[in-house]
């Protein structure tokens, strides 16, 4: 048997006690031995063990659970895609009806995109590869920007839906807006999702004066008045995989990736994320990051994307005619000359036939994986010729990885997107490179 036994020096420990008579066969005559051992280190190791074993089957539950929800997730909205497409297509469909398929197949095609991000980010931070910028941008005008994003959806749920932000956050900062925007972003999702009345507040502040410890950390928090988070469940939110219950799993759908992306955003960025929430009366989820003011004059504003793409010559190099079709169309309407290639040979002759007449390239939009050479090998060709050194090569590429970023940047790329190509990213960096014209 075992019991708590006490040492000498008065220090317990637990015991194991078992005794054995000196003679079996006679054991009421002869003695006994009695044999005391100390094993507290063997149960505090099975504990451990046990422990261990325990959180290694929650959390291979936790992923199974993952992967079936997020074969799910990811087939929602490519079903909808695909019979709305069919739906759009069909001749006798009324010019309305078909201009409300065509923005429900571009909001499944942004459900799709927000599951991929997800899971893309979570690679990389579990590689520990996602990088944090640090850039001067306005905090006050990238928070009110996410109340224009939102309010809609407030109103479609009837919610009241107002910013509570401190005059001390409403001018420039030095952080990585992006993941500032997307930790945020989850937040105000989360709360007007779940939300079925009342309202949704998005508050901000500073937490101290300037000259203080603390002014450089901002405080923001997003309230709600939603059904409000059991205490035991809080503590695991923040977890990879893990919602509030399956039934949130299946009547909101989500991957379950948000919150724990949040953390680890945050805490990248050398900051801290947090819950407070009452069952019945609400939740109220935060983020503290720091995010130095930036003092002085607010740098000029270049001139608008658009003025300085038109009449620009670009080279888009795709091997998909779909997705060559979509790009040319986008380039087209900023009022940018394009010129087409399939594989990286035609870069090669395109290029240097440009650079030979005296009309170069303004910038090369290059997909990665291409039949004949790829976008590296035609990157590294060109950078090899002295005439073609120099032209600005943009990659585009389906892998989001870093890895494949490294690899076009040691190919000698200037820059690089992920498909699907968003609009406004695509402008966004070929304004970066693109000389503006006299």
């Amino acid at each position: 048997f075992e019991r708590t036994a006490r040492r000498r020096d008065g220090s317990s420990f637990l015991a194991r006690i078992h005794g054995r008579a000196i003679d079996p066969q006679r054991p009421a005559d002869g003695g006994t031995v009695w044999i005391v051992e100390d094993v507290t280190e063997r149960r505090q190791f099975e504990q451990t063990l046990a422990r261990a074993r325990d959180e290694a089957e929650a959390a291979s539950r936790a992923k199974s659970a993952f992967l079936a929800n997020t074969s799910h997730e990811l087939r929602t909205p490519l079903n909808a895609m695909m019979h709305l497409a069919r739906l759009s297509a069909a001749p006798d469909v009324e010019p309305a009806r078909r201009t409300r398929y065509l923005n429900q197949i571009v909001e499944s095609t942004q459900s799709l995109a927000g599951i991929i991000d997800a899971i893309l980010d979570l690679s990389k931070i579990e590689a520990g590869k996602l990088q944090i910028a640090a850039v001067d941008f306005d905090l006050g005008q990238m928070l009110r920007s996410l109340q224009g994003t939102f309010t809609m959806l407030a109103v479609e749920r009837g919610l009241a839906f107002d910013f509570e932000l401190a005059d001390d956050v409403q001018g420039r900062a030095s952080g990585d807006p992006l993941r500032v925007r997307q930790i945020v972003s989850n937040y105000l999702s989360n709360a007007l999702k779940f939300t079925a009345d009342g309202s949704v507040v998005v508050a901000a502040r500073r937490l101290g004066r300037r000259g203080e410890p603390g002014h450089e950390q901002v405080h923001i928090e997003v309230r709600d008045t939603g059904p409000g988070i059991a205490q035991e469940v809080q503590a695991r939110l923040f977890e990879p995989f893990t919602q509030a219950d399956e039934s949130t799993t299946r009547r909101f759908g989500g991957t379950g990736l948000g919150l724990s992306i949040c953390r680890e955003l945050a805490s990248l960025m050398g900051g801290r994320v947090g819950v407070e929430s009452w069952p019945g009366r609400g939740s109220r989820f935060w983020v503290e990051l720091p995010l130095p003011p930036v003092l002085g004059p607010p740098p000029s504003e270049p001139a608008p994307a658009e003025h300085r793409l038109h009449g620009a010559h670009v080279l888009m190099v795709e091997d998909n005619p779909v997705n060559m079709m979509i790009a040319v169309a986008m380039l087209e309407r900023w009022g940018v000359r394009v010129e087409q290639a399939g594989d990286g040979r035609q870069v090669l002759d395109a290029v240097k036939r440009a650079a030979a007449a005296g009309r170069p390239f303004d910038a090369v939009l290059m997909d990665v994986q291409m039949p004949m050479m790829s976008g590296h090998e035609a990157t590294r060709a060109l950078r090899a010729d002295p005439l073609t050194a120099n032209v600005p090569v943009i990659a585009l590429t389906a892998a989001a990885l870093v890895s494949e970023r490294d690899e076009a940047m040691q190919a000698g790329m200037n820059d690089f997107l992920t498909k699907p190509i968003d609009a406004d990213r695509l402008r966004a960096t070929l304004a970066r490179w693109v000389k503006p014209s006299d």
